[in-house]
């Protein structure tokens, strides 16, 4: 009787809840996206206007596919709650540069956008951002002043109601039925992963990012990151 009490024990545990498992598995990811250059250089004393406007129509060149992806099902459960390329397109009229027409644009073709499991997935990601939004638009604040007063939108998309969104979007992931784990999971993780190839590929971006490129990314991720960002982890609610 004895020896069986620990497995019967372990039997009786509640299983992980949807939200915690998107947490652990998503971890090492949402650290190797703090690591890259450009979200260093967004905490250092020294960055400039020039670099964050670079950002900026960095951001946008992968964010507008992807909001237009998941505007293609409106009656969808799991939406973006604001447009994030149009606070991007405000920011960038701001620092008075021109969005340009002609830049290469994010492929989302490993994502099947009619799954509400993978939608929950993107919208844990980019909702969960919205937190850590509030530290970088401050230090964007203190360390640039005056010219990007009016231009951290896309860091401040819900001017105060951040928590509360996020709050939103979790709980809509736990309650919403029929909802697939892995399939949410490798959603959350490839959204991650292919959006830091993104911002490390500079001026030669990726094309269309495959599965098995996305799974490459997550084998080689670092376990700890080295970013100042990375002290943030509420950025996505770690």
């Amino acid at each position: 009787m004895l020896v069986l009490m620990p497995a019967l024990n372990l039997a009786l545990s509640p299983p992980p809840s949807r939200v915690d498992l998107l947490r652990r598995h998503t971890r090492s990811a949402h650290e190797a996206i703090e690591a890259t250059p450009c979200m260093q250089r967004l905490m250092a004393a020294d960055y400039d206007i020039s670099e964050y406007g670079t950002l900026l129509q960095r951001l946008l060149a992968y964010v507008e596919p992807l909001e237009l992806l998941l505007n293609t099902a409106p009656k969808a459960r799991f939406q973006l709650g604001c447009s994030r390329s149009e606070c991007l397109r405000t920011d960038l009229r701001e620092l008075a540069i021109n969005a340009k027409p002609d830049t290469q644009r994010a492929s989302f073709s490993a994502f099947d956008f009619a799954d509400e499991s993978v939608r929950a997935g993107i919208c844990y990601v980019f909702e969960g951002s919205s937190l850590g939004g509030q530290v970088i638009r401050r230090a964007l604040h203190r360390n640039l002043g005056t010219p990007v007063v009016n231009a951290v939108n896309y860091f401040d998309c819900y001017h105060g109601n951040h928590g509360k969104i996020w709050r939103k979007t979790l709980e809509q992931i736990e309650q919403s039925p029929n909802l697939d784990p892995s399939q949410m999971v490798n959603a959350a993780d490839g959204i991650f992963g292919s959006l830091r190839a993104w911002l490390n590929a500079g001026d030669n971006p990726t094309q269309n990012i495959s599965q098995h490129q996305i799974s490459h990314l997550n084998a080689s991720r670092q376990s700890q990151s080295k970013c100042p960002f990375a002290r943030f982890s509420n950025w996505i609610g770690l």
